[in-house]
């Protein structure tokens, strides 16, 4: 689906939102993109505009990058270029046919997250009140309608959402997968010009702007692990794992060429400004989730 990484700087970037991945993530592409008239935040590529955007639940104007301190060459000043944030549920199903060959230099990037702590994650997104009422609640929740009407099913149409996600299929549909699924979902991944691990979030921030250039904000390690992921019961964890196999082996070779990507970094001359981010923003980093980690 995707053409190889290019040698040439971005002039644009295309951000392929996976549900509860890291959605400060996005939310800070779109806050820059608030700075931009001329942006576009839909998959369907419905133009948009204007100069607001939200901080603290308050209405601001803002003017300037909220994205680059420091934009990399060939980025607009005014937005820090021209961004495109997608958060529909599948991958490049309704945008990507002719996209890619009518902005050629775009750059793309993702999030992947570890599959247990992303579906748990997912689950007390969509029905916080039963995820906190014991096992009663969690049964009513995988076994039932979830709460959102706009999200119709159960709890097993949400399996392995970043597998289908990556693969181009609606994560909101029950999907039986194959090998050849998780081939095509781990293939675009490692195509895309970046991608992160929700996981190792602020290796993740510096990495982003190793490879675009840019001096990463102080708001983009505010929330290192924005959102909140109930506490689950062993049985639920167990049940989770099983509707998770593709995912958490897309995200164990995900996670590996992530390291392959930090180390290639580090053998570069971008090794002293990724370290240097890496050593200024640890700090704020609250560690490394696992599966019951609390990254939103």
């Amino acid at each position: 689906m995707l053409t190889p990484r290019r040698a040439a700087p971005p002039t644009g970037l295309r951000f392929l939102h996976i549900p509860k991945t890291g959605t400060s993530f996005i939310i800070t592409l779109r806050n820059q993109l608030d700075a931009c008239k001329h942006k576009d935040i839909s998959c369907m590529g419905a133009a948009g505009g204007g100069l607001w955007h939200f901080e603290h639940s308050k209405k601001e104007k803002v003017y300037s990058s909220m994205f680059f301190e420091k934009g990399p060459p060939g980025f607009d000043p005014l937005c820090g270029g021209n961004l495109v944030a997608c958060k529909w549920g599948t991958y490049h199903k309704f945008y990507e046919r002719d996209f890619q060959a009518n902005n050629p230099s775009f750059a793309y990037v993702t999030l992947i997250r570890e599959p247990v702590s992303q579906t748990i994650s997912m689950a007390g997104w969509k029905c916080p009140s039963l995820a906190e009422a014991g096992d009663a609640g969690w049964r009513e929740c995988l076994d039932s309608a979830w709460l959102d009407k706009k999200y119709p099913g159960n709890f097993s149409t949400w399996h392995d959402a970043q597998t289908k996600s990556l693969a181009g299929i609606n994560f909101n549909r029950l999907t039986k997968l194959n090998e050849v699924n998780l081939t095509t979902a781990l293939n675009n991944l490692l195509k895309l010009d970046f991608f992160g691990v929700t996981d190792r979030w602020t290796e993740s921030i510096c990495l982003f702007h190793a490879t675009f250039g840019g001096e990463p904000r102080p708001s983009q390690f505010l929330n290192v692990r924005p959102g909140h992921s109930p506490s689950a019961p062993a049985w639920v964890v167990e049940r989770v794992r099983a509707n998770t196999v593709w995912d958490r082996r897309l995200y164990a070779a995900g996670a590996a060429a992530f390291q392959c990507r930090v180390d290639a970094v580090l053998a570069s001359d971008r090794a002293a400004s990724y370290t240097a981010c890496v050593q200024k923003h640890s700090a704020k980093d609250a560690g490394t989730p696992g599966e019951l980690g609390r990254t939103g």
